[in-house]
């Protein structure tokens, strides 16, 4: 007889479940394992990136933080446990805010020492206010000594040498300044001369040379410094009623001395703060510092004297020509053209 088969084995239920559920808390460890690597990977690699990139603001010091940093990047390697790694993590904060501390000190420094080569720069570029040729190849040594300069990395050194360069600097120039002392009081003298004949040249163009008044352009330049002001004025234009008969009866030169007669009265007619000026022809323009309804009172008063007989000389003797003289008044409206003003 063979013998009977052995009965299957059977796991309770309870046990089944256990197993399952130790397989999946294992595989939930592996996969927390493997996030953990990769974090400790992560932070690893943020300390190696801050060492790498950290801003050198001083060699001795730079160097102390890298050193700094690859200890606690080398903990984190070695050590992995979670007093460890919060450990790591505070000495990492205090090293970053350290440094920075002393970047940021560093900095301040260095920041005071470049403005104080650049006073120094100032004070040469102050000094250098006469050129010679007969100096060129002091001042050529000079500048190359400057542009060696450059390539110093010792700021102390820097500011010795550019302090040594500023006294032959000065020196060099205080030379100059003595041989060319005669040179420049003569041409400080020949710029004078020249810049009075410039104010002679422009108050000539601005004159007109029979009445003395100032002329059309003297007038309009007078009129645009008002206008750019924007303060208010008011102008008069008197025109001498049939002058054109005077020069066709008694000659232009007759005409030239009744124009200036009627120009001496008109001026005595204004104020010292009213400007009369010779507008053209037979034409005088006044450019008063008035409103209209001042001016409009005072226009009709001078018309109505400036009007009468006028003794002028010609070469029979003395004449009598009567003169009547026409005015036109208009005041300066802010924003209008001295076009605009005169066709008002």
């Amino acid at each position: 007889m063979e013998p009977a088969p052995a009965p299957p084995i059977t796991v309770p239920e309870d046990r089944n479940a256990h197993m399952i559920s130790l397989k999946k808390s294992l595989s939930q460890f592996e996969e927390l394992s493997g996030r953990l690597k990769t974090a400790l990977g992560l932070f690893a690699g943020a300390i190696g990136s801050i060492e790498q990139h950290a801003v050198e603001v001083n060699e001795a010091d730079a160097a102390e933080h890298r050193q700094t940093l690859r200890r606690i990047r080398k903990s984190v390697d070695e050590n992995q446990s979670r007093e460890a790694l919060e450990q790591c993590g505070i000495d990492l904060e205090n090293e970053l805010r350290r440094y920075s501390q002393r970047a940021t000190v560093l900095l301040k420094e260095r920041q005071k020492e470049i403005h104080e080569i650049l006073e120094i720069l100032a004070q040469a570029a102050q000094t250098v206010t006469v050129r010679s040729d007969d100096y060129s190849a002091q001042f050529g040594k000079l500048a190359h000594d400057l542009e060696s300069l450059a390539a110093l990395d010792d700021l102390t050194v820097v500011r010795k040498r550019l302090a040594d360069s500023v006294g032959r600097l000065r020196a060099c120039v205080e030379s100059m300044q003595r041989d060319e002392m005669a040179s420049v009081a003569r041409l400080q003298e020949e710029l004078q001369t020249f810049r009075r004949r410039l104010q002679e040249a422009e108050s000539m163009a601005a004159t007109d040379p029979l009445t003395g008044l100032a002329n059309r352009r003297g007038a309009e330049n007078l009129m645009a410094r008002k206008i750019r002001s924007g303060r208010a004025f008011c102008i008069m234009l008197f025109d001498l009623d049939g002058f054109k008969g005077v020069n066709d009866r008694y000659g232009h030169t007759v005409g030239d001395h009744l124009l200036h007669a009627f120009a001496k009265r008109l001026q005595g007619q204004f104020r010292s703060d009213d400007v009369v000026c010779r507008w053209g022809g037979a034409e005088f323009l006044v450019v008063l510092s008035s409103t209209l309804p001042d001016a409009d009172e005072r226009a009709h008063a001078v018309a109505g004297r400036m009007g009468g007989l006028y003794a002028v000389q010609t070469a029979r003797g003395a004449v009598n020509i009567y003169v009547s003289a026409s005015v036109g008044i208009a005041q300066y409206e802010p924003g209008e053209s001295e076009e605009q003003l005169f066709t008002r």
